[in-house]
């Protein structure tokens, strides 16, 4: 295996985005509510998704062509995540942290028992449940709970870790070989790490009789309103474009003419609704 000559350069190269300057990592945190300790991770994060799903049934009655819908419920699905760390493996202390620290969220997925009088009786006491925070990717939209959760980890996801894989991974970065501690293997700087998470919520999502978001404005991602919405004039950008119908002769329509016929279509779209609901 390659020894990288400098292994600082390697992590100081992705310590700041290219193109702005500002730090290409974020804080990733896990609690548990089991070791009552939170495990922070300088996070790259690669991969990050989150889907919501809506259950509806149907059925079509007889002697009709089209079918009528019944809404069931809202739900969202397991967030899936994936980042790396890079640890500064010259120095035998911070990798041992960084190593340590995986090993302690890997034995943290594990519930805990319980032992009665009798010898090997034991039951469970405690579900492995964690509370995970990460800004703008992972949090509860900054609901306040009340529970005594020291730092911001109080504002993340409730919610179980349903699958955790730690990745060593010795291909790109190479490893280092400690040279005042023998009995040290090389250790990789990257880790990755994959996590799905299965959220918890804590309150009842949906909009009020009003139409106002009934909860935290700012869930799930943990972004407040912007203070101000800029206007964008999409017929002064493109006064000037001209659109070509897909029909062979048929002529040109200008982009006025275009947004006057989509125009159109809504006010007929509208005239629909309306029809179908006239409250």
């Amino acid at each position: 295996m390659a020894a990288c000559t400098d292994p600082k350069t390697a992590i100081a190269s992705r310590q700041t985005e290219p193109s702005t300057g500002t730090p290409g990592y974020v804080t990733l945190q896990i609690y548990s509510y089991i070791t009552k300790q939170t495990y922070k991770y300088k996070a790259y994060i690669y991969n990050f998704a989150q889907s919501i799903t809506t259950t509806v049934s149907d059925e079509t009655p007889f002697g009709r062509s089209s079918r009528i819908y019944t809404y069931g419920g809202t739900v969202r699905q397991n967030l899936d995540v994936s980042f790396y760390e890079l640890v500064n493996s010259t120095d035998k202390a911070g990798v041992q942290e960084a190593y340590y620290r995986a090993q302690q969220t890997m034995q943290a997925m594990y519930p805990q028992y319980k032992s009665e009088n009798a010898v090997n009786s034991l039951y469970l006491q405690k579900a492995p449940l964690f509370r995970v925070y990460c800004p703008a990717y992972i949090t509860n939209g900054g609901f306040s709970t009340g529970e005594s959760i020291p730092g911001e980890v109080a504002k993340g996801l409730l919610c179980y870790i349903t699958s955790l894989q730690v990745n060593v991974d010795r291909s790109t970065d190479g490893a280092f070989k400690f040279s005042n501690h023998a009995d040290f293997p090389s250790l990789s700087p990257k880790i990755n790490y994959s996590m799905q998470l299965a959220p918890i919520e804590d309150f009842a999502l949906g909009f009020d009789e009003s139409g106002n978001w009934d909860g935290d404005s700012s869930w799930p991602m943990g972004f407040d309103p912007p203070t101000t919405v800029p206007e964008i004039n999409f017929a002064s950008n493109v006064s000037s474009v001209t659109y070509e119908s897909d029909a062979p002769g048929a002529q040109s329509t200008s982009a006025d003419q275009q947004n006057q016929n989509t125009n159109n279509t809504l006010l007929g779209t509208n005239q629909v609704l309306n029809d179908l609901d006239p409250n």
